[in-house]
């Protein structure tokens, strides 16, 4: 007696098999999100402005040259807006990695106390410093609260 190939235990299964999860309407976002997102886009202006300033009006002459240095400016906001966006989407890996991103800035901090102590800041840039500090320490507290981890655990596995 052959078998038909309908009753084999490695056929495909016949009935339709749909990921209830993904038919749900996506979690509601919470308004630490929000919050977050407006804290990111004006850390994000004030740091391009900061940046066009500082390439029309070098405190010092980089040794990469103008065209380096407006290459990696570049570069620099296009990814941040490019996470920006992401962390916005609910990408749980986005939020990892902007955690990261706030570990190595608190490392950073030292370095920039030196820039100050040897007079190579001047007091705008340190206060736009401060400005950018306050704000990315304000994200990463919202990035560790519990609505705002809640909200990116339910998005996974969303497009």
């Amino acid at each position: 007696m052959a078998a038909q190939a309908s009753e084999s235990p490695y056929a495909p299964p016949r009935a339709v098999v749909d990921d209830m999860e993904s038919r749900l309407p996506p979690p509601e976002r919470p308004p630490q999100v929000g919050r977050m997102m407006k804290c990111l886009w004006a850390s994000w202006l004030v740091g391009l402005a900061w940046s066009i300033y500082s390439f029309f009006f070098p405190a010092q002459i980089t040794p990469a040259g103008p065209a380096a240095t407006l290459g990696f400016f570049a570069v620099g906001a296009l990814f941040s807006a490019w996470l920006y966006g992401r962390l916005a989407k609910g990408r749980n890996w986005a939020r990892l990695l902007m955690l990261i991103f706030g570990v190595f800035s608190l490392l950073a901090i030292p370095l920039l106390l030196m820039q100050v102590r040897a007079g190579g800041l001047k007091p705008a840039g340190l206060g736009i410093s401060a400005i950018t500090y306050s704000l990315h320490f304000y994200v990463y507290y919202l990035l560790l609260t519990r609505p705002v981890r809640q909200w990116y655990y339910a998005m996974k596995g969303r497009a």
